[in-house]
């Protein structure tokens, strides 16, 4: 879910990248490295629309931003490699690691191709519970009774909410609430 706080991070950071003032900042804010956090990499996202579209990146959007990182002076690197490089105080030159959350199929079928291509190690985070059924992502189940309902009621220590979930931007709304109160 994307707050007012990092849309207007986004919205600065796009002033400096097009107004060619990039170059400039770097000294200051462009720090050693950089850790790449993926959860979903699919061309075909199950939930296209849905509220946690944002987990999903597409394989051409990985192959371009590492493409785009490398030209760029960044080396991809282990992310055992990337601790001791921030304990050495960024000796090295910039570096990158890349880590994939939960252990999707789709990290192996769609984002390992990118990244063997370009020789880029990622650390894969894997949850048992996940894999195996015993347990759900809070956040996608969250999302289906949201999508599911029309009105839902929750109850609170203060007695119960009723929650209108009856048009796409209420359900919007409704999951941002529920996403925030859990």
């Amino acid at each position: 879910m994307i707050d007012g706080g990092e849309a207007i991070r986004k919205l600065a950071l796009n002033v400096v990248r097009y107004t060619g003032l990039a170059p400039l900042a770097k000294p200051f804010v462009g720090g050693i490295g950089a850790i790449l956090m993926l959860h979903r990499v699919t061309a075909t996202p199950e939930k296209p629309d849905g509220v946690n579209r944002h987990l999903n990146i597409a394989p051409e959007f990985l192959d371009a931003v590492i493409a785009d990182m490398k030209a760029h002076g960044y080396t991809f690197v282990t992310l055992d490699e990337a601790i001791e490089r921030i304990k050495a105080g960024g000796k090295g030159g910039q570096f990158a690691a890349i880590t994939a959350d939960d252990a999707y199929r789709d990290n192996m079928t769609e984002a390992l191709p990118v990244l063997e291509k370009h020789g880029a190690p990622v650390t894969i985070y894997v949850a048992p519970g996940l894999i195996n059924g015993a347990a759900d992502l809070w956040w996608e189940v969250v999302e289906d009774i949201v999508s599911a309902r029309d009105r839902l009621i929750l109850t609170t220590p203060n007695g119960p909410v009723t929650i209108d979930c009856s048009t796409p931007g209420r359900k919007l709304q409704a999951f941002a609430r529920l996403h925030d109160y859990l």
